[in-house]
């Protein structure tokens, strides 16, 4: 039998912020902002590590921690995973974007304004773009 392999296209909306920077310096800044760490899913910061604890939960509403380790140096993105689990997560920027889009915080007095909060590059708004095989049969 013979099958065709075709792709899906998904598209999601976040309205989490995203912070975006080497990774010493989002740590850093995720570090001096707890509400912002809440928003994001991060129970704790380890900068010795370089890295991070996420709250996780799962689509049966299950709890989870897990633990993200990140490059010396490297651009990052560290942002709120949605989906069937729901954590903070974090990417190299380059990988990012190749799936991503970012985008500035829109109000309603300024319709397309910069966060004020230094360090959070973006986003009110990300989308998140996955093409993946759908095999029919």
């Amino acid at each position: 039998a013979s099958c065709p392999v075709m792709f899906c296209h998904k598209q999601l909306v976040s309205t989490s912020p995203t912070v975006v920077g080497s990774s010493e310096e989002v740590l850093a800044y995720l570090k001096d902002h707890p509400e912002l760490m809440q928003e994001l899913a991060i129970s704790s910061i380890d900068t010795e590590g370089l890295g991070f604890v996420a709250d996780g939960t799962d689509g049966k509403g299950l709890k989870f921690e897990k633990h993200f380790r990140m490059m010396p140096g490297e651009e990052c993105v560290v942002y709120r995973q949605t989906g069937w689990d729901t954590m903070g997560c974090t990417q190299p920027l380059h990988q990012f974007l190749r799936d991503s889009e970012l985008h500035k915080r829109q109000t309603v007095e300024e319709p397309i304004g910069m966060d004020d909060r230094k360090g959070v590059a973006s986003c009110e708004e990300k989308q998140l773009q996955q093409e993946a095989p759908l095999l029919p049969c």
